[in-house]
């Protein structure tokens, strides 16, 4: 009977491994170096997570990141409508290649803005230098809109006014 796992004997056989690289350990200089990387690192991760802000990423909190929508919640989306000097009304988004910031830069300072509206003229002077040959803002206004939810599902959207500059 012939075995199937069986070599013919002019068969020939497979080089031998090579001897494995020899292990080699970190000297205690570079263990020392990636000890205190790994414990500042920590050390700043815990510090930015009980006394930062969103502003000391990556060891900050990213709080906008940390909450999630319950079923019955509503979801808040800051948003920038503008006057321009030719009277036309329109969103611009909050982001860097439209105003110089990002919506959530803006949603980290609202406490500020609304506290002083005329911080809002940053976004419009920024707005005209990114965007030279379009007519200037005149008229500023951050809205909420909020996306309203029960038991998970859409039920409606509302926008909320919630500060603008100039205050005409």
């Amino acid at each position: 009977m012939h075995s199937p796992t069986r070599r013919p004997p002019d068969a020939a056989e497979p080089p031998p491994l090579p001897d494995p690289a020899p292990i080699r350990r970190l000297s205690r200089a570079s263990l020392g170096w990636r000890s205190a990387v790994l414990v500042a690192g920590t050390l700043l991760v815990i510090w930015g997570s009980v006394f930062g802000t969103d502003n000391a990423w990556p060891f900050g909190p990213m709080s906008q990141f940390a909450f999630r929508a319950g079923p019955n919640d509503g979801i808040h989306s800051v948003f920038l409508q503008v006057r321009n000097t030719e009277g036309r009304v329109f969103v611009v988004p909050l982001s860097p290649g439209q105003v110089g910031t990002g919506r959530a830069e803006v949603e980290g300072q609202m406490t500020r803005i609304r506290a002083n509206p005329a911080l809002l003229r940053d976004l419009a002077q920024s707005y005209h230098r990114i965007h030279p040959k379009e007519p200037p803002l005149e008229q500023l206004w951050l809205r909420d809109r909020i996306t309203e939810f029960h038991q998970g599902r859409k039920v409606g959207e509302r926008i909320d006014p919630m500060v603008g500059w100039p205050d005409k």
